[in-house]
């Protein structure tokens, strides 16, 4: 979550893309940030996930509807 906030803060700071993606690359690298130690729930929840197949491009988008 923190990962999020940070990312908030920066773009607030106009802080290019390109350098606010590195600079989270960087932070996962030298164990800033930490990955989660097990799944949530949360991605569940959301009407739009968003995964990257190569991170290099740019997001896939699938929105779920609700069956009922």
């Amino acid at each position: 979550m923190q990962v999020f906030f940070d990312a908030a803060e920066m773009q607030a700071k106009d802080t290019p893309p390109a350098e606010l993606k590195k600079i989270i690359q960087d932070r996962y690298k030298t164990k800033y940030y930490k990955a989660p130690e097990r799944a949530g729930v949360s991605y569940m929840l959301s009407p739009i996930l968003r995964t990257y197949v190569n991170p290099e491009q740019n997001a896939m988008l699938l929105r779920l509807t609700s069956l009922t």
